[in-house]
């Protein structure tokens, strides 16, 4: 799973930004389906945290918290999740992003995770 977007973008309070979500996979071999998460945080973890621990080894955190998440789900490929920055958010404010594709064969856990997009509110 990637996050195709690029690594830091611009958008302004009140306006929609598409995050793009590529090569989610299929939920379960032959089910032509997929599921997922896409997570926004106002805070995030450089470098990424090993979720290992939780049973997803290989799989890092990206956001440091889980703010704000969207779904996604439909055929496997690519996916766009619209996202409406909250007017009155203040400029410079900088949110953080990561898709979580449910993959219960891919490990214990369940999950597979994409790279981090980062998003910074621009004044207009």
């Amino acid at each position: 799973v990637s996050a195709a977007t690029p690594a830091t973008s611009t958008t302004s309070a009140g306006s929609t930004t598409n995050y793009t979500i590529d090569n989610a996979p299929e939920i379960a071999a032959g089910a032509g389906a997929t599921a997922g998460l896409l997570i926004f945080s106002v805070s995030s973890v450089p470098g990424g945290l090993d979720l290992g621990v939780l049973g997803a080894p290989g799989c890092l955190a990206y956001v440091g918290s889980l703010d704000v998440s969207v779904s996604f789900a439909g055929a496997p490929g690519t996916h766009t999740v619209p996202f409406t920055v909250p007017a009155g958010v203040a400029p410079g404010t900088v949110i953080y992003a990561q898709a979580v594709a449910l993959l219960p064969s891919f490990n214990s856990f369940g999950i597979m995770t994409s790279n981090g997009v980062k998003t910074t509110i621009s004044g207009s």
